[in-house]
């Protein structure tokens, strides 16, 4: 017992004698002189939680840039070409000035410092939120519109997070399974700092099936970070001597809140080992049926229409009800789809039962009608870009067809969500067929309850609810039905309109 306690005052004693702060200096140096502006208004991009991207590129590397805009240009994504400084071109005055007496950085190296900082003041001064930094020498692995969606996820997770790495790390030569080592940690950092073991910075925890929770990492080849993560960063090293790599000393800014995409978008083209994961994503023969029949992968596309009291109703009834088997009756894209099916437990089931030819509302739409000679295709390419191709299990048929197979088969599932045809025939044959399908204790729920002129989907769930003497909870334009042991039919139909 004696032996643990001193053990246990050994570690509390290291954890507190650590100055993290102890090589930040009480001024503010020049090092904001030698920033270069962004010349104009940069263009503000389509996302919802970015408000800028910025493509750092050397005037010297027009190549990089042609291949950057080759990468990008599928995604018809705004973003900005930030010119990077130089700092080859320094005079030996100027780069010793900037450095210092004890900084061993080429002047390469100094000027990829400077250009990151220029970039993220430019964004700071502008008062943007979140921006996203690229370098010039990227490969694109999945959709970049599906950083909205891991935003969202982070700032439920941790709203004061700080840098969101969206790259792959970079690997070791010959063995992707292993890290390159940041070797900065035993011999990188300043004299006058102090810093933890080198196994504290490796540390790596998964926090969700998204997220790793970071300390250090090699490369900045595509970044996402918040306001108070800019804030850190232009405080810092506008308040330290100039020593290391920028993608290093970042991490040694005290408290800084550091997150890794578990599956990345963005890889570094020059030194870079996908996962097998990724791997088996991209290879379309190895992918369960029906996305093995795809010809290509097409590029992820988000549009849909699923509003957050159905997003908040749903997950609440998937945690509540232990909700395993759901079947989707209208996927679309699968934009509802793929929000239950991260929901649910690693065996959960979401069957999407859809024709995938759209409606005659979506052929009447413009902004639509284009959407729906690959419609399938889409949907399952999202599915596939989502790696959620084994809990998703696509039905091409009718919401009629695919009840009767259900039936067939003899199963019961936990939920069934109506998003299918809005007509007021329609939603009550659909749950007429589907309700005696759903387990006892599970759910009918669905959207679109104040959609339409004549409250089409409402008349619907009010008159079957009446005929079956149920009751329902309306949240917004989500609806549920609860279904009880006492699910007998008492009433005569009769209209209640």
């Amino acid at each position: 017992m004696k032996v643990f306690f001193l053990f246990f005052i050994s570690l509390t004693t290291y954890a507190f004698s650590i100055n993290l702060e102890s090589h930040i200096l009480p001024y503010e140096t020049d090092l904001s002189t030698f920033f270069k502006c962004f010349l104009g208004e940069p263009a503000i991009c389509e996302l919802e939680n970015i408000d800028c991207i910025y493509v750092i590129n050397l005037d010297e590397r027009k190549e990089k840039w042609n291949n950057t805009v080759e990468k990008l240009s599928p995604y018809a994504l705004t973003y900005n070409r930030f010119p990077a400084i130089c700092g080859w071109k320094f005079s030996d005055e100027k780069f010793n000035h900037i450095k210092g007496k004890k900084c061993l950085l080429s002047k390469g190296k100094i000027g990829c410092i400077l250009s990151h900082l220029s970039v993220i003041e430019d964004a700071y001064d502008r008062n943007f939120q979140n921006i996203w930094i690229l370098q010039d020498d990227i490969e694109i692995l999945r959709s970049p519109f599906l950083i909205d969606e891991y935003i969202d996820r982070l700032n439920e997770l941790d709203p004061e997070w700080d840098l969101l790495f969206t790259d792959l790390d970079m690997r070791k030569p010959g063995d992707s399974s292993k890290l390159l080592r940041a070797t900065c940690i035993t011999g990188g950092f300043r004299g006058d700092q102090e810093v933890h073991k080198e196994s504290w910075y490796l540390k790596r925890k998964n926090i969700s099936d998204d997220f790793q929770k970071i300390r250090m990492r090699y490369g900045f080849h595509s970044v996402v970070l918040s306001r108070k993560g800019m804030k850190k960063i232009l405080y810092y090293f506008k308040h330290v001597k100039l020593h290391t790599c920028f993608d290093i000393d970042i991490h040694f800014i005290p408290n800084i809140r550091e997150y890794g995409l578990i599956n990345p978008i963005i890889v570094n083209d020059s030194n870079w080992l996908i996962s097998d994961s990724l791997s088996k994503l991209i290879e379309i023969k190895n992918l369960p049926s029906p996305y093995n029949e795809l010809k290509n992968i097409m590029l992820f596309n988000h549009h849909g229409w699923f509003g957050e009291n159905n997003a908040k109703g749903l997950k609440t009834l998937i945690e509540q009800r232990r909700i395993k088997t759901v079947v989707e009756l209208g996927s679309w894209l699968g934009k509802s789809t793929m929000y239950i099916a991260e929901h649910l437990p690693e065996d959960g089931k979401v069957y999407a039962v859809d024709h995938w030819l759209g409606s005659r509302v979506h052929h009447n739409n413009k902004a639509v009608k284009n959407l729906l000679p690959t419609l399938y295709e889409q949907f399952l390419s999202n599915v596939v870009q989502k790696n959620l191709t084994e809990k998703i299990i696509p039905w091409k048929m009718t919401t009629v067809e695919a009840a009767k197979k259900m039936s067939l088969e003899g199963k019961l599932v936990d939920l069934v969500y109506i998003d299918a045809a809005h007509d007021e025939e329609s939603v009550y044959q659909d749950m007429s067929m589907w309700y005696p399908l759903i387990k006892e204790g599970g759910v009918m729920c669905g959207d679109d309850w104040g959609w339409g002129k004549n409250l089409p989907v409402q008349r619907a769930v009010k008159q079957y609810a009446f005929d079956n003497n149920l009751k329902y909870k309306v949240y917004g334009n989500f609806w549920i039905i609860f279904k009880t042991k006492s699910f007998i039919v008492k009433r005569h139909k009769r209209s209640l309109f």
